[in-house]
């Protein structure tokens, strides 16, 4: 059973996403924000995944990813960014920073549970596969718009 650290300031979206991913089999825990999270990492280093809200006081989501990425590399503990912040520089960043993916709000509770399994699934290779082509298209989508 994988675990997921649920990572947000808003406890009615923690708790739907704790609930819908436990429903799936997914042992979950939660965190109101950044410093939570990274303070429940060092208690445990065991999360498979963090599902990660972007926009939160004290410690944002970009914050946090970088710090989770400082401390356990690329390939630490999986990371789906989710988040209001859609426009391509925005995912661009996010796929920089070391996301392996990202889902955004007001999300399709579907879609969340898609692209945890779908990332979970990732190898090692694919992981790094699939930051190259997301920031690929991101760019082409930030051509596209500008």
């Amino acid at each position: 059973m994988s675990r997921i650290l649920v990572v947000d300031d808003q406890p009615d979206i923690r708790e739907l996403l704790k609930t819908i991913l436990e429903l799936r089999g997914y042992e979950v825990e939660q965190a109101i924000g950044g410093l939570e999270a990274l303070e429940l990492m060092h208690v445990t280093d065991d999360f498979d995944l963090i599902l990660l809200d972007v926009q939160m006081p004290q410690m944002d989501g970009w914050d946090t990813l970088t710090a989770i990425r400082e401390r356990y590399g690329e390939l630490g503990p999986r990371v789906v960014l989710c988040t209001v912040k859609g426009h391509p520089r925005d995912l661009i960043h996010g796929w920089v920073l070391g996301c392996d993916g990202y889902v955004w709000k007001p999300f399709d509770l579907n879609a969340i549970v898609n692209e945890v399994e779908a990332v979970l699934g990732r190898t090692t290779p694919d992981r790094a596969r699939t930051r190259r082509t997301a920031i690929a298209e991101a760019e082409t989508m930030l051509r596209a718009v500008t």
